[in-house]
């Protein structure tokens, strides 16, 4: 029975890694445009994570990959408060993952990303400003943009998510039953 746990829990550490190297692979490679800045696809592996494994394993793995990319990337400063971000970040998709109590996945999937992905532009923008990579009196110059390029891509997010996480119920899970 041991053994058999620990390749349970060896298989769940693979599909995190796996998806914590795709968040910074897509993150690397995702071309930053002049007034949008980064559109973030690789957000859709970042924020599977605490939804398919809880929110300890989301916040960890939140951020493994924050400071992995960040060293990766070779350089910049370190920006404490977007790493400390990214953890409430997973913890909180993964306790409203859990304790909204909509029943349909595809509603409840649309509203956690929206509210999360405003929060977190707003905050992040914050953030930019505090540490004086913005100016204070730019904020909403700079918010505006990035919440109109966050607002667009909610639906996609929202459709990609829902594929992934039916496809992990339906086959992964399935197996682990097994």
């Amino acid at each position: 029975m041991q053994i058999e746990r620990n390749r349970l829990s060896v298989r769940t550490l693979c599909q995190i890694a796996l998806l914590i190297a795709l968040t910074i692979v897509v993150r690397m490679n995702t071309p930053i445009l002049p007034v949008l800045g980064r559109i973030e696809f690789a957000t859709v592996f970042s924020q599977l994570i605490p939804i398919l494994f809880g929110p300890v394993l989301g916040g960890i793995s939140a951020a493994v990959a924050d400071f992995v990319g960040w060293m990766i990337r070779g350089g910049g400063m370190f920006l404490w408060q977007i790493f400390v971000l990214e953890i409430v970040k997973a913890v909180g998709i993964a306790l409203m993952w859990r304790g909204l109590k909509i029943k349909n996945k595809l509603i409840r999937l649309f509203l956690i990303i929206l509210v999360v992905d405003v929060i977190y532009v707003a905050a992040r923008t914050w953030v930019l400003i505090d540490v004086g990579i913005i100016q204070a009196e730019a904020f909403w110059i700079a918010l505006s943009p990035r919440l109109i390029a966050t607002l667009v891509f909610v639906i996609p997010k929202t459709y990609i998510m829902h594929l992934l996480i039916n496809i992990h119920e339906k086959y992964i899970r399935k197996e682990k039953q097994q």
